[in-house]
């Protein structure tokens, strides 16, 4: 067990560390805003030249597209 002065020590800097993150997290009056990111700008790249595949189906989305 720990001697009686060394307890108090421990007890008081807790109950210190507890006061500084209750008085730290604050009830929400001095909010910052939140970031909000700018809307990208629309823009027309030219791209090289690409492969690509293109699948053409026929028939009802819901069971063509499950097979």
């Amino acid at each position: 067990m720990l001697p009686q002065v060394r307890l108090k020590h421990v007890v008081l800097f807790g109950f210190a560390m507890s006061l500084l993150l209750l008085l730290g997290c604050g009830n929400g009056e001095q909010q910052t805003k939140e970031y909000v990111a700018p809307e990208p700008e629309p823009e027309i790249l030219d791209m090289p030249s690409q492969k690509m595949a293109v699948i053409y189906t026929k028939g009802d989305p819901s069971i063509v597209a499950g097979r």
